[in-house]
C-alpha cells in the first residue's frame, strides 16, 4: 500500500509540474486560491494584467491583499463574498465588475468566473477564478454581448433545454467535436458520444442519470467520454449547471477537452512504469543527498526497506567522499552546463557486500527554479570482475605468444654462414597464438643436409598452438632419428594418433636438401604444394601426390619424392592463410592472384620477395579480419659452384 502511495505522489508532482508548464503559456488571465484564500500560482498573463510582474510576488499572498493594491475596500468586500459563495455552494460564481487593473492603466469592465476545486471525497481544496475582459462588449446588443461572451470562453460551452434540446453552442463546443455548425450538433449529437462509457454502462443511460442528479442538486462535475465524428475518443470534464429559467429551467454544459491532459497521465504512467520495471537504480535526490524517491530494484538490491532510505538517504550506503564530490563537483557542473555527468563508484549494501556502480546524474528544473537530482545507476561489479579476467587471460596470451614465437627459428637472415642458400621465413597468427609452423634445421655435422618443414593444424588459438608445440617436437625428433621424411611423417602420425581426444591434424610439408649437389628429398602429408621456380623461369605449383593429414587414420603411408635444385632455383613454401585470405565481400585471394603475385616479384630476395606476397594480401582484404594464420618460407639456392659432386640422385635408393 505504500508502495503504491509512493507511486501515485510521484505521479501527482510530475502531473503538476506538467500542468504548470502548460499554465505557463496559457493565454487566459487564471489565479488559482488554496482553501485558506492564499494565492498557489497564475498564468504569465494575469502576472502583466496584475502589475505585478513576479510569481514569487505574488504566490503565498492572501487574495484580499492583492486586491487592496489597486482597489479599494468595497471592492475586497465583494470578492470575499464570491469566495464564500463558492465555498458553500461549491458551483462556479461568476459575476461582472470593473477593475483598474495596474497593467492595463484604465478601468476596464471583467466577468470574475469563481470555480471551486473540489477533490474526490468532495473536500474543498480551492478557487479557479478566470478574469475575461469584456469592455468592447458594452456598446452591443444583449443578444450579440452574449454570443460574444459565449464564443470568447475558453471552455467548449453549450445550453440544453429541459428536455435535452441543444438551445445554443460557442465554437470551441464546435471545434472540439470538430463540426462546422451548430445543426451539426443537433443532427448528430448521439454520435458524439460511443455506445458504452469506459466503466461498461450505455451512453444514454448516463446521459439520463446525469441530468437527474443536476435537478437535483442544481450543479455537477464529471468526466465524460465522447467521440469526434470520426470516432476519435474525446475524454472531457464537465461541469453541469442547472439555471432556472422562467417558469422551468436550462442546463448549461461546460467541457474541457483532456485529451492532451489524458496524454501526459499515460505518458508518465509509461515512464513510471519503466522506471518501476527497470533492474537498474533509479532514485531522485533533494541534492544534499536526501531521497525523495527509490524503485525497487534499489529497495531489493540494497536491502534498505524504502523507510529506512527516505529517513538516511544516500549515505547509508555510498562513501562521504563520493556524496562530497556529487554535491561540490558534479552537480555544479550539471547545474551551468544543464547536462549529464557518468562516473563510477562502489556503494556498500545492508549485508556488507560492496558493488561497483555506473551512475549517470542529472537534474530536472521547473519554472520555478526548483529541482530534484535524479541518478541512474547499473550494477557493473560483473563486469568489472569479467574485464580483469580478460585483462590476465591477454597477458597470459602474450606470455604464450612470445614462448611460441620463441620456438621458431627467429634469426634472419638464418646460416649466415653457409652460402648455399638464403632463407626468410615468418609467421602471423590470426589470434594471440596460433597452430601454423616452420622449422629449419641442419642434418648433420657437416652443415651440407638441411631440413625444411612447414604445418597447419587444424583450428586456432591455444588448442592448436599446444596440438603445434607436440607436432613439432616429434617431427624434429624423428627427422633427427632417420633423416627420411616419409619415415618420419608415418612415425609423428602414429604417436599423434595414440592420444588425440579432439580428432585434431596437422598438415605437413617437410624436405631434406643436399646443399651440396641440390637433392631434394620430399614427403606430403595433406598441405598445399609450394611454388618452384626452377631455370629462373616463372613460379608453379609443385605436382604432389597430397597424402592425408598426420593425426587422422594411425595406419597412413607417405611416399618421398625426389627433386634436383639448381642453383637459382626457388622454393616458396606457404599455409593457406595466404591463398585462401578473404575480403570484405567474402572473395577469396585465391591460387591464381596468388600465383601472379609471386611471379610479379620473383626477382626479390627471400625477404622481400615474402613481403611482397603479404603486402599484397592485406591490400586484398580491404581491412577484412584475418580469418586464419599466415605462415610462409621463403629458400632460394644458391650452391656451390666450386663443387664438382653435382651426379645425379640414384632414384633405386627411393623408397
Amino acid at each position: 500500500m505504500k508502495a503504491e502511495e509512493g507511486r501515485s505522489g510521484t505521479e501527482h508532482n510530475r502531473l503538476e509540474k506538467y500542468l504548470r508548464l502548460l499554465l505557463k503559456n496559457s493565454p487566459d488571465n487564471i489565479l488559482f486560491i488554496d482553501s485558506r484564500g492564499y494565492i498557489d500560482y497564475c498564468s504569465d498573463t494575469f502576472l502583466k494584467l496584475s502589475g505585478l510582474r513576479e510569481l514569487d510576488r505574488v504566490r503565498g499572498m492572501h487574495f484580499r491583499d492583492m486586491y487592496s493594491l489597486f482597489e479599494g475596500e468595497a471592492f475586497v468586500a465583494q470578492a470575499e463574498r464570491r469566495f464564500a459563495d463558492a465555498l458553500a455552494s461549491k458551483i462556479t460564481i461568476q459575476t461582472s465588475v470593473t477593475i483598474n487593473f495596474p497593467g492595463i492603466g484604465e478601468a476596464r469592465l471583467y466577468t470574475i468566473q469563481t470555480t471551486p476545486m473540489i477533490d474526490d471525497k468532495g473536500n474543498f481544496e480551492g478557487a479557479q477564478v478566470l478574469y475575461h475582459d469584456v469592455t468592447d462588449l458594452l456598446n452591443t446588443e444583449v443578444a450579440e454581448r452574449s454570443r460574444a461572451l459565449l464564443d470568447a470562453a475558453p471552455l467548449a460551452c453549450s445550453l440544453w433545454d429541459a428536455d435535452g434540446t441543444l438551445l445554443d453552442c460557442n465554437k470551441e463546443a464546435l471545434r472540439m467535436f470538430g463540426l462546422s455548425k451548430k445543426q451539426e450538433y443537433v443532427d448528430k449529437l448521439y454520435k458524439l458520444s460511443p455506445e458504452y462509457q469506459p466503466d461498461g454502462k450505455p451512453s444514454r443511460e448516463g446521459m439520463a442519470e446525469r441530468d437527474n442528479a443536476a435537478i437535483q442538486t442544481g450543479f455537477l462535475q464529471f468526466e465524460w467520454m465522447h467521440q469526434t465524428l470520426s470516432g476519435e475518443p474525446l475524454p472531457v470534464e464537465s461541469t453541469l449547471v442547472r439555471i432556472p429559467w422562467m417558469d422551468s429551467y436550462v442546463f448549461a454544459t461546460y467541457s474541457r477537452d483532456l485529451r492532451e491532459i489524458k496524454k501526459a497521465r499515460d505518458e508518465l504512467r509509461r515512464i513510471s512504469s519503466l522506471v518501476e520495471a527497470t533492474p537498474n537504480f533509479v532514485l531522485y535526490t533533494d541534492g544534499e543527498g536526501n531521497i525523495k524517491y527509490a524503485n525497487p530494484a534499489v529497495i531489493k538490491t540494497s536491502g534498505f526497506s524504502k523507510e529506512e532510505l527516505l529517513e538516511g538517504g544516500l549515505a547509508l550506503f555510498t562513501d562521504k567522499r563520493v556524496l562530497q564530490k556529487m554535491r561540490e563537483e558534479y552537480l555544479p557542473q550539471i547545474m551551468d552546463e544543464h547536462s549529464h555527468i557518468t562516473f563510477e563508484h562502489e556503494v556498500t549494501l545492508k549485508d556488507g557486500r560492496r558493488l561497483i556502480l555506473l551512475s549517470t546524474m542529472f537534474t530536472v528544473v521547473s519554472q520555478y527554479g526548483e529541482f530534484d537530482v535524479g541518478l541512474s545507476a547499473k550494477d557493473i561489479t560483473e563486469l568489472k570482475q569479467i574485464t580483469a579476467e580478460k585483462e590476465r587471460i591477454n597477458i597470459e596470451l602474450n606470455v604464450a605468444s612470445d614462448i611460441q614465437n620463441g620456438m621458431l627459428p627467429p634469426v634472419f637472415p638464418a646460416f649466415s654462414n653457409n652460402s648455399r642458400f638464403l632463407l626468410f621465413a615468418k609467421m602471423q597468427s590470426a589470434k594471440k597464438v596460433g597452430g601454423d609452423f616452420y622449422d629449419f634445421f641442419y642434418l648433420n655435422s657437416k652443415e651440407t643436409k638441411i631440413v625444411f618443414v612447414i604445418a597447419d593444424v587444424s583450428g586456432k588459438g591455444v588448442p592448436a598452438a599446444l596440438f603445434m608445440v607436440i607436432a613439432k617436437t616429434l617431427i624434429k625428433q624423428q627427422m633427427l632419428l632417420s633423416g627420411d621424411p616419409a619415415a618420419a611423417l608415418e612415425q609423428t602420425n602414429r604417436i599423434l594418433c595414440k592420444d588425440n581426444p579432439q580428432c585434431m591434424f596437422v598438415t605437413i610439408f617437410i624436405c631434406t636438401v643436399d646443399l651440396v649437389t641440390g637433392h631434394i628429398l620430399y614427403a606430403n602429408g595433406g598441405h598445399n604444394p609450394p611454388l618452384l621456380s626452377q631455370s629462373n623461369k616463372a613460379y608453379h605449383f609443385m605436382h604432389l601426390e597430397k597424402g592425408l593429414p598426420l593425426g587422422v587414420f594411425e595406419t597412413s603411408r607417405y611416399k618421398m619424392r625426389f627433386l634436383q635444385l639448381n642453383p637459382g632455383d626457388k622454393l616458396y613454401l606457404y599455409t593457406d592463410g595466404v591463398n585462401e585470405a578473404k575480403n570484405t565481400a567474402g572473395e577469396q585471394f585465391s591460387n591464381k592472384r596468388f600465383l601472379e603475385t609471386a611471379n610479379q616479384f620473383r626477382e626479390l630476395e627471400p625477404e622481400q620477395f615474402d613481403g611482397a606476397i603479404r603486402n599484397a594480401v592485406e591490400q586484398f582484404s580491404g581491412g577484412a579480419d584475418q580469418s586464419d594464420d599466415i605462415t610462409t618460407l621463403a629458400i632460394h639456392y644458391t650452391g656451390n659452384p666450386g663443387s664438382k659432386d653435382r651426379t645425379a640422385f640414384p632414384l633405386d635408393k627411393l623408397s
